[in-house]
């Protein structure tokens, strides 16, 4: 197989073209009959949240990983939210190495995946609701503003939220200071399709965060292994971020997200969903996005009728 880099304002890309992805062509809507894969725990997280090539994930010992352990304090109780939970299985493995000495907390858009027992058999804290905006996460944001010494999402909101970037002003206003946020977001398998929209898009996404947030926004292409289609090596972006001093109040979060939509523009699928998946709680697609400005109204003639 062989590896496409592209180099620019972004960091290194790598693009894995010598297959399809699951995204191009067959798999136009994914079968509903089958369970979707969704293996969240700790060690397939911190593979999936580390920079990764087709070479390095031919073997277990080659394949780079993301020591999250090794990022939270050890000089206080570290707080831990994951904005897309899935089961739990990445807090309830957090929680059996950490023990009592943590505040994990979890956000679900589907609470029927989750492993109701084992979550509260770990003291998992579990908000129930739909990124960016619903009143249940609008409620977290108020009560762990300026807390959270990690935050993650994988496959969360910012691959299914209907605007994912507010979704990552959000999770800056979680974060202490100093404190990192990282996500994996699915993709077309080239740059030109994801969530975040192309190379041009993403320049003025991290203009934004710099201007208005002093934070340094990282995109990277990476490598990851499909569940879909075991055995496949796709490529989807991963998105990083280390909080800077700047204090991030909630209350800012709506007057930073009418900021994002004006300087970036508002977030509209670019190409139809390939997946999609109808729960009890909503349906669920992955759509690949761009972003663009409101559209000026035209004149409008009012006619006056009198009876």
């Amino acid at each position: 197989m062989k590896e496409k880099r592209q180099k620019g304002k972004e960091k290194e890309v790598v693009v894995v073209s010598a297959q399809k992805t699951a995204t191009q062509g067959e798999d136009e809507i994914f079968n509903k009959k089958r369970e979707w894969p969704n293996r969240r725990g700790k060690q397939r997280v911190e593979t999936l949240h580390a920079r990764n090539t087709s070479s390095t994930l031919s073997s277990e010992d080659t394949t780079n990983r993301r020591d999250i352990l090794a990022e939270l304090p050890t000089d206080s109780r570290p707080v831990v939210i994951d904005l897309g939970m899935g089961k739990g299985q990445f807090l309830i493995d957090l929680a059996s190495e950490l023990g009592k000495k943590c505040t994990l907390i979890g956000v679900s858009a589907s609470p029927n995946e989750i492993r109701w027992h084992t979550c509260n058999y770990a003291g998992i804290e579990i908000v129930k609701g739909k990124l960016p905006h619903d009143d249940s996460i609008m409620e977290l944001l108020y009560e762990r503003q300026g807390e959270a010494d990690g935050v993650f999402d994988t496959y969360g909101p910012s691959t299914y939220s209907n605007n994912p970037l507010h979704s990552l002003i959000y999770a800056a206003i979680l974060l202490k200071s100093g404190a990192k946020f990282s996500a994996i977001t699915s993709t077309e398998g080239n740059a030109h399709y994801t969530v975040f929209g192309n190379a041009f898009i993403r320049a003025k996404i991290k203009a934004f965060f710099k201007e208005e947030l002093d934070i340094d926004i990282n995109f990277e292409f990476t490598a990851i292994e499909s569940e879909v289609k075991p055995g496949k090596i796709n490529t989807d972006l991963l998105v990083t971020f280390t909080k800077g001093k700047q204090e991030l109040n909630a209350s800012d979060y709506l007057t930073l997200c009418r900021a994002a939509d004006n300087m970036v523009g508002i977030s509209k699928p670019s190409k139809p969903s390939w997946y999609k998946y109808n729960t009890s709680y909503g349906m669920f697609s992955i759509d690949m996005r761009t972003y663009k400005p409101f559209e000026p109204i035209g004149e409008i003639n009012i006619t006056n009728f009198s009876n």
